[in-house]
Order: C-alpha cells, then structure tokens, then sequence
C-alpha cells in the first residue's frame, strides 16, 4: 500500500504540468569551433525546463496538456557560452470530438542574447532576475497557457497574463547577458510602433479592457465555432464569420499586434474552411481577414475568390 501510494503520487506529478513542448535548436551560424553536442544538450534542457515546471495552479492531466513547439535558431555565438537567437513560439489546442488541431499561438522573436553553460540547468524566479534564458522562456510559456485557456473560457487567461506582466516587471532597466541588451520587458519599449511587437506590448495589450471584446471574440471562434463544427457545421461557420467581424471592429480601435498575430496563425484554417462556400460569406471573411491583417490581403484574395 505504500509503495502504491507513492507511485500514484509521482504519476500525479508527472501529469501536473501545462506544456509538452517539442524543441529543436538549429545552428545557423558558423560554429564550427562550438562541439555541436552543446545545441543538443541545450535542446533537452530547455524542453526540460518547459514541460517539467509547475507554471499555474491548475492541475493538468497528460490529456489535457498544452501541445506546443519551439524552434531556436542560432544567429551569432559573441563570445564562449553567450548566444543569439532567433526564437519560434507555436501553440495549438484540439477540437472538440475531432482529430482536428487549431494552432492558438504562433509568434517569432529574434535576436534573443542568452548565456548558457553546457549541462547547467536553467534558473528562474518569478521574483528575482536570474537571466535572460529563464525570463524569456517563462515569459511565453505564461503566454502560451493564458491563450489556450482563453480559447475554453472567456477571460479565463487573468492570472497567466498577470504573470506574465508582473515578470516584464522584475526585469533590470540595465539587464544584459555579456553586454547585449536584453530587450522586450521594459513597459518603454511598449510606446513605438515596432514596440507593439515586444513582450510586455503582448501582456498590457491582454491586462487592459479594451481588448475584452477581442478576448470575447477569441472565445467564441473556438468554442461556438470550431468546437460546434462537428455538430452543426453552418452554424459553427456563421458563428466563426460573428467572431471575425468582431475581431475586425476591435481590430479598428485598438491597432494592435497581438490582433494581427490571431489571423496570421488561422489564415490556413480560414482559407481550408471557407474556399467553399458562398460568395456572400467569403465576402464577409474576406473583408474581416484584411482589416485584421492587411499586409496579407493578396494572399487572402488568393485563396478566397
């Protein structure tokens, strides 16, 4: 019976966790002097970092894990055990009572510095700086969550966009890892256009009211949209084309990247779901995709007319 005890006790652990995260760290930079071991043993230790920490409250089993990807590219190698990198975040979640996954989150930041000792783990502390590794990959790991969790329940991403924020906090106004600038958290940042893009841009953008009916929108696409499209698919799409409109109209008062971002990482679903379909709707989606997101509106036109 002990021994039982403590088997169900680690299988709980082992299945508390939010995010299965596959990682892959290319070296697109001449590292011909770097043992090409290091990228593999830094591959583990940020899959390590990402899937086996606690990152909220809430318990998860393996089913009801976040399935998420990170491609870190190499860009520069400065000076022995300090980096720069591209770094690729994407999330997806899956479809109700199908096989069908939606991708949720998908965003590039390049340029990343990070120090990184062979076989050291990473440190991180949601009070105390210990680094830019560990901030950064906490940062989307919190982002990630709070997303998924807004796709099952409106507005139910407040604590993980909190934390996320309150982390961009606690980061030095002079942080760097050997002298490079690390960028991204300083609410300063958020104030240029370009900074719209930057981390705690992303986490105001969630914290601020303005966006409730973006974040309303977001729910409705995935739960009376894609989830009812098993069930009742006319209603599912109109639901779907509602959610749009509605993402659209936020889209024309606020500017904002975060709003972009959303049908750069459904233009594929839309385009499979609606190249079909009336020329009315299509119209409708049309109009919605390119207000949200104009820089694609050949490629929308493309494959919706």
């Amino acid at each position: 019976m002990k021994y039982l005890f403590i088997f169900l006790f680690i299988l709980q652990n082992l299945s508390a966790q939010e995010l299965n995260v596959k990682v892959t760290v290319n070296a697109t930079t001449n590292s011909t002097s770097i043992n090409p071991r290091i990228f593999k043993t830094l591959e583990k230790t940020i899959q390590d970092f990402i899937s086996l920490k606690k990152w909220s409250d809430q318990e998860y089993s393996n089913a009801q894990k976040i399935n998420c990807n990170l491609i870190v590219n190499i860009t520069d190698i400065p000076k022995i055990d300090l980096f720069k990198a591209d770094f690729t975040f994407q999330s997806e979640r899956p479809v109700y009572n199908t096989s069908y996954t939606t991708q949720v989150f998908r965003h590039i930041e390049k340029s990343i510095p990070f120090s990184y000792v062979e076989n050291d783990p990473i440190v991180f502390s949601d009070n105390v700086y210990n680094g830019s590794l560990g901030a950064n990959l906490a940062f989307y790991a919190y982002m990630m969550i709070a997303l998924d969790k807004e796709t099952f329940k409106e507005k139910s991403g407040n604590e993980m966009f909190e934390k996320a924020l309150n982390l961009c906090d606690i980061i030095p106004q002079s942080a760097n890892e050997g002298g490079e600038s690390v960028l991204g958290f300083k609410r300063s940042e958020a104030q240029t256009i370009s900074g719209q893009r930057s981390k705690v841009a992303m986490a105001l953008s969630f914290t601020n009211t303005r966006m409730d009916s973006y974040r309303k929108a977001i729910a409705d696409y995935h739960i009376n949209g894609l989830d009812l499209m098993e069930e009742n698919p006319k209603l599912a799409k109109e639901n779907i084309v509602k959610a749009l409109e509605s993402i659209k109209e936020a889209q024309k008062i606020n500017q904002n990247y975060i709003i972009n971002m959303f049908v750069l990482s459904k233009q594929n679903e839309l385009f499979g779901m609606f190249k079909n379909e009336s020329p009315e709707i299509k119209k409708r989606v049309i109009a919605a995709m390119q207000t949200i997101e104009p820089s694609i509106s050949d490629v929308i036109n493309q494959n919706l007319k």
